[in-house]
């Protein structure tokens, strides 16, 4: 009979024994898939913040390019009418001019 008692008080060692490491391991499982969950999620904020990064840049590249075309037009149009003006006094004089050597001509037959 004692040896019987010793056996069930060795089982229940050995099963109480079992259930903490049980229990430690859930604990330990858990704080494991919390720590894996929250990497997870630090990863996907991560990804997310990196797709926001580019969905934005190009629209700012874009929007600097569309800039940059515009004072490009801007100028090309300011260098046009400056030449087309610079032309036209050009025309101007020398239309004056051979009125003016027409005018001496007239005066040096008359």
């Amino acid at each position: 009979m004692a040896r019987k008692s010793k056996l069930k008080s060795e089982l229940k060692n050995h099963n109480s024994t079992i259930k903490e490491k049980n229990e430690i391991a859930s604990k330990v499982i858990a704080e494991e898939e919390t720590k894996k969950m929250g990497e997870e999620t630090v990863g996907l904020v991560d990804d997310l913040k990196k797709k926001v990064k580019e969905a934005v840049t190009p629209k700012e590249q874009d929007n600097a390019a569309i800039l940059k075309e515009a004072a490009e037009d801007t100028r090309k149009k300011a260098e046009a009418e400056t030449k087309a003006k610079a032309d036209a006094d050009a025309k101007k004089k020398a239309d004056e001019e051979a009125k003016a050597k027409a005018a001496a001509e007239a005066k040096k037959k008359a």
